[in-house]
């Protein structure tokens, strides 16, 4: 298989990029940073101190938070149509071997998650097969760790 990027447009829905990932986890952390300095030390909450300590601790989580958890789309594409079907089944068996399972069907693509309390913080990942060509969308990590296995 070979790892391809094309302008194609496929159907897989698109999440949050690096910047809303950032954003989301930056000013989460600061918020909850700024209340907890502010309740243990008796500071008013609108007051700067809290904030100055919350944004040093957002920027850290943030630009961690936004590596891990963006989304990303990783396309391959096959010559033969026996490559498909071989595709199909090691694309199987890698997200099984990481604890993902098909949860529904929608028209152009199929949606894994992880079973039981193990959802409730993994992301989904979608995939799209189509004659010749195969486009995974995901969390970056999961992405990253599916690529390996799948050799693209």
């Amino acid at each position: 298989y070979r790892k391809v990027v094309t302008n194609q447009p496929n159907s897989l829905p698109e999440g949050p990029g690096i910047a809303i990932s950032f954003l989301y986890y930056f000013s989460t952390t600061t918020m909850i940073v700024a209340f907890f300095y502010s309740q243990s030390l008796d500071t008013s909450m609108f007051s700067p101190l809290p904030y100055r300590y919350g944004m040093v601790f957002g920027v850290v989580t943030g630009a961690i938070g936004a590596y891990l958890n963006r989304s990303k789309t990783i396309s391959t594409s096959f010559k033969k149509s026996r490559a498909k079907q071989e595709f199909s089944n090691k694309l199987q068996e890698a997200l099984v071997e990481m604890g993902f399972e098909p949860k529904s069907e929608e028209e152009d693509y199929t949606i894994y998650g992880k079973s039981s309390l193990k959802s409730f913080f993994a992301g989904k990942i979608f995939v799209q097969i189509d004659k010749k060509s195969a486009a995974i969308a995901g969390r970056a990590t999961d992405l990253k760790k599916l690529s390996k296995k799948l050799d693209i």
